[in-house]
């Protein structure tokens, strides 16, 4: 069996954009997912560790939020459209199985005319 696998979260979009503008905001979380269906080579069961769901909030405020299912699968890689009124922060917090919250924070720069 590898290794563990760290928990690196990526947070991507277009900064500086133009005020009005929708720029897709491309949320990762790497991590070492086990489906809670295996077993080890004794036969014991091998704990679930699932990423559950994901909130980004703008400034403060939730923007998206999206619970996830077994089937969703290893490292999930999530997109969403977010229009840009103003400057600030964007920030996605990744929440799964045995305790896991991973925030990540990235600015938004309103670019110049």
């Amino acid at each position: 069996m590898a290794g563990p696998v760290a928990h690196r979260a990526v947070l991507q979009f277009q900064s500086p954009a133009p005020q009005g503008s929708v720029v897709e905001v491309h949320a990762i979380i790497r991590h070492p997912m086990e489906s809670g269906f295996r077993r080890t080579e004794r036969g014991e069961l091998i704990a679930a560790n699932l990423i559950r769901r994901l909130v980004c909030r703008f400034n403060g405020k939730e923007v998206f939020r999206a619970d996830l299912h077994p089937g969703m699968g290893a490292d999930p890689s999530i997109r969403f459209p977010f229009r840009v009124e103003q400057a600030g922060d964007m920030e996605c917090e990744w929440h799964g199985d045995q305790g896991l919250t991973r925030t990540i924070k990235r600015a938004l720069v309103i670019s110049q005319p």
